[in-house]
């Protein structure tokens, strides 16, 4: 579980500093610790509960597991619904187990959405409730089909909740205030027809500072949905990372965390995963201001308003646990069906003046060219290269010090990533 450093009261700092001499730099940081709370840093890759239960076998047994469905056990959709299981499912018509190949990520079943073409706003979700909890972390493997064609509202991943559909102030449209309720959904959001469908990932949130009746988008690089040109109060710890747009017809390994935030404090925050990789952090996070809203509450969907083209999106291995779970783990002897634990040497690391990229240990054909992009710590692009094709590449570049975030792309596909020091 995610745990964040305790605040020490000032007036037990007043207290050491009567007391001591050297108790006055004590009181200082005492003050800092009240205003802004320490967050640790948070885990990745293969760290996490799914390492101890390879191709998640028996990982609902762990203790930390609240909830887990690979959806193998089931024949038809009827089925879903029973005790223990989920609670609640909507347009059963458009969901189906499937079972055909590239429905399911892992194992023979999958659960696949449809999302025909129609003028009206179509929720395809499945719904569990669950006892009251402060943190959450919720994964699953998600694919969206090449039909994809969205902009505007579309609500196609997973997300969280307290309170939400019950209660004063329960439901869309309806502002949180702190007490009646608050949302927290991972999806892809598509603006216009200048991004790749199906969007860039963000979290999408009802909270007490929200700027609309509709709830504010949480991007990664620090922007936030609507008034772009005011961004988020994340703190002085917060990264600014680029936004991802995911490839349709590719499964990924999605992961969330919501730590509900301490009533009176803005110790809350907010974590989005990719494979393993942490694509955003958001912290000084307020979501409450009472205890007796707790995340009670998280669902899978496909929501589409107005969509022009019939499409489908595919789940697999759903995990909701207390603590940090991770992609799916493989034994080595097993064959993955999507391009992984490709390894990219860069050194040295930090550098000065220049560094190397050594591309021996990724997975690729000879006939493959690369693409290197790298990134300041604003999300900003300050070096690409295109069609690398050599196994080794010397870079000499003036570079601000600072820290740095690379990919490693095949045309559009995200092979590896990283940190990059400069001194």
């Amino acid at each position: 579980m995610i745990k964040t450093t305790q605040s020490i009261s000032i007036r037990a700092c007043k207290l050491l500093f009567k007391t001591t001499s050297t108790s006055y730099l004590i009181f200082l940081l005492c003050i800092t610790s009240e205003s802004i709370s320490a967050q640790l840093p948070l885990p990745t890759g293969n760290s996490g509960i799914a390492k101890n239960y390879p191709g998640d076998i028996g990982i609902g047994s762990d203790p930390a597991v609240i909830f887990f469905d690979d959806f193998e056990s089931y024949k038809n959709v009827s089925e879903l619904i029973t005790p223990g299981r989920w609670n609640n499912s909507f347009q059963n018509s458009n969901i189906k187990i499937a079972s055909q190949a590239g429905t399911f990520f892992d194992g023979k079943n999958g659960l696949e959405f449809n999302s025909p073409k129609s003028n009206n706003e179509i929720s395809n979700a499945l719904v569990k409730d669950i006892p009251g909890e402060d943190v959450l972390f919720l994964r699953y493997y998600a694919k969206i089909d090449n039909s994809f064609n969205v902009t505007g509202s579309s609500h196609n991943g997973f997300g969280m909740a307290a309170s939400y559909w019950s209660g004063p102030g329960s439901g869309p449209g309806i502002k949180a205030d702190g007490y009646n309720k608050f949302l927290v959904a991972y999806e892809a959001w598509r603006g216009d027809t200048t991004i790749s469908n199906p969007g860039e990932l963000n979290v999408y949130v009802y909270h007490p500072e929200q700027r609309d009746i509709w709830g504010d988008h949480l991007f990664p690089t620090g922007i936030v949905l609507p008034w772009t040109y005011l961004p988020g109060n994340y703190g002085p710890s917060f990264i600014k990372r680029p936004n991802v747009i995911p490839i349709l017809g590719q499964w990924y390994c999605h992961e969330l965390m919501v730590k509900a935030n301490t009533p009176g404090q803005r110790d809350g925050r907010i974590a989005m995963w990719l494979d393993g990789e942490l694509i955003a952090d958001f912290m000084n996070i307020r979501l409450r201001d009472t205890l007796a809203l707790k995340i009670d509450q998280f669902d899978i969907s496909l929501h589409i308003y107005n969509n022009k083209i019939a499409t489908k999106k595919w789940c697999d291995n759903v995990v909701a646990a207390r603590s940090y779970i991770g992609p799916l783990f493989r034994n080595t002897t097993h064959v993955e069906p999507v391009v992984r634990n490709n390894k990219l040497l860069v050194y040295p690391n930090p550098f000065t003046e220049s560094f190397t990229l050594d591309l021996t240990g990724i997975n690729r054909k000879v006939t493959d060219k690369l693409n290197f992009h790298l990134y300041n710590i604003l999300g900003e692009q300050v070096l690409v290269l295109n069609n690398i094709s050599d196994n080794v590449v010397s870079i000499r570049n003036k570079f601000e010090t600072g820290i740095y975030f690379y990919t490693i792309r095949l045309n559009s596909e995200r092979l590896c990533s990283g940190k990059l020091g400069v001194e």
